[in-house]
Parts: structure tokens; sequence; C-alpha cells
């Protein structure tokens, strides 16, 4: 009676032990995991001030549409290497330097039509340097 007892409380111990790993575990993962595409950490200084200086972008200039814009939506990455130049608001080219890493910085549901932008910003001091174009 006693090893049947005692089996019963050692499942139960192990399986609190195991239910506060896993919880930890996702504690872990949801606070301190790194920022991935779709899932920023805008508490992390220099994404929120790139993410600030994207948001004031938009808004100040007259040309993008932002009020169909989701700003919770949000993604960055390191700019792909295919790309070797992004827009600028007066319509001309600028060219990536090759000492400077950029960001692309996606506000908006890509799903949904043209109701995103994708800005370029360079990584050191998270100036907008630009935009893709949306085709």
């Amino acid at each position: 009676m006693r090893s049947v007892i005692t089996k019963i409380v050692s499942r139960k111990v192990l399986t609190i032990i195991i239910l506060i790993v896993l919880a930890s575990i996702i504690y872990v993962l949801i606070n301190y995991a790194p920022s991935v595409p779709g899932d920023v950490n805008l508490s992390d200084e220099k994404y929120r001030e790139a993410y600030d200086n994207c948001v004031s972008f938009l808004l100040n200039d007259s040309g993008w549409d932002v009020k169909r814009f989701d700003f919770s939506e949000v993604s960055i990455e390191s700019m792909p290497d295919i790309y070797r130049s992004c827009y600028t608001i007066d319509g001309s080219q600028y060219y990536f330097r090759s000492d400077t890493e950029y960001w692309l910085i996606t506000i908006g549901d890509r799903t949904r039509g043209h109701d995103y932008a994708p800005l370029v910003v360079n990584s050191r001091n998270n100036e907008v340097v630009g935009f893709l174009l949306i085709t």
C-alpha cells in the first residue's frame, strides 16, 4: 500500500516539476528570444527608436495613405542582399553603402493589398533612408 502511495505522489510531483520547467521555458522564449521577422520586441531600444522613426516618417509624408495601416503589425529583418538601393520620397534612388547594415522594417499587414510600408532603415543611426516599391 505504501509503495502505491509513493508512486502516486512521485508522479504528481514529477508532473508539477515538468509543468514548472515548461512554463519557465515559455516565459524565457516570449520575453528574451531574439527578434525575428513578424515577432518584433519593440521594448528593445534599438528597434523601438527605428520603429518610432518609421512611424514619424509615414505620418509626416503626405504620399502615404496610413489610415488603413495596422501599426501593430511590424516586422524587422536585415535587408536582403538582392536589394542594392531603395527609393527616397523625392523619387531618387538611395544606394546602400557596403560598410553599413540596413534593416527592412515593414509596418502594416502585407496580406491586405497595399496597406503596408516596406521601409529601409540605417541600423547605425536608425534613420529612415527610403522605401521599397510595392508591386
